[in-house]
């Protein structure tokens, strides 16, 4: 089971930026980043799930308990 989460510090570039002191942009262009600034805020946001193993048998109910705080959303994906 894949488990990914988009929310408040979670895949959340723009709260990644605050605490890195929103920094400015590149002179000229103030939407830019330079590239060091980004590759600083890549991890903080690469959207990687997070992955468990459960075993179950087929007749068998998976219950989860997940935290969810306001505008959170998680993707659950299930590979057999």
């Amino acid at each position: 089971m894949n488990i990914t989460r988009v929310g408040y510090r979670h895949n959340d570039l723009y709260t990644a930026y605050l605490d890195a002191g929103a920094p400015a942009g590149v002179p000229g262009k103030p939407y830019l980043l330079p590239d060091d600034v980004l590759a600083k805020l890549r991890p903080a946001c690469d959207g990687a799930p997070e992955s468990r193993k459960i075993k179950t048998s087929p007749d068998q109910t998976i219950s989860l308990d997940l935290p969810l705080n306001e505008n959170d959303v998680y993707l659950l994906t299930i590979q057999p």
